[in-house]
């Protein structure tokens, strides 16, 4: 549920190190009476110095060829080709890789959906975590608080944050196999 890539790419940003801003020629601080160029251009040295291969591998789904088409030329612009892997695919038909990953998701929020076409939605995300992406973590951020309780799993953390004027949650589920009590004694040393 990439959309148009923002999450992939702010994900490839920060693993690969890049500066936020890097890419922009002009900043609003540059016409501050006291702006100081040549330190500026020491700190940009700096931080630019940092910037790497990226450590993690970082891929993006959605079920919309054409929200993929938007996310690759935008990842292309971002300089992150290398970086973030993407393709068509229904989040229902995906599998965790690895048991160390996390999973961001940006379902719709049910803006432009019928409601009982997104509670259908966000149940097929908590069925689907549950069962393809055991040893996950998984964060969710939606503003569609009605709807997540049909995700049917408890999160570990919440956090109200805004995304531009929409109030929203983010969520983070810690996936495990089982029950919670068997997923504690698969976690437990056995003594």
């Amino acid at each position: 549920m990439c959309g148009s890539g923002t999450i992939p790419i702010e994900a490839g940003l920060i693993a690969c190190k890049i500066p936020p801003g890097k890419f922009r020629q002009f900043f609003g601080f540059q016409r501050w009476k006291d702006f100081d160029e040549d330190l500026f251009g020491k700190i940009k040295l700096e931080c630019d110095s940092h910037i790497g291969l990226s450590p993690v591998k970082i891929f993006g789904s959605d079920i919309s060829e054409q929200s993929l088409q938007n996310a690759r030329a935008n990842v292309e612009k971002a300089g992150l080709s290398d970086v973030v892997s993407l393709q068509v695919s229904d989040f229902k038909d995906l599998n965790s890789t690895d048991e160390n990953s996390f999973v961001f998701l940006n379902p719709p929020y049910g803006q432009r959906i019928q409601p009982e076409e997104i509670d259908l939605l966000y149940s097929m995300i908590g069925t689907t975590l549950k069962h393809n992406f055991t040893g996950t973590i998984a964060w969710l951020i939606t503003s569609n608080k009605e709807s997540l309780k049909h995700v049917g799993l408890k999160p570990k953390e919440k956090y109200t944050l805004f995304n531009g004027a929409l109030e929203c949650v983010l969520l983070k589920y810690v996936m495990y196999q089982g029950t919670k009590k068997t997923g504690e004694a698969l976690r437990s040393p056995s003594t």
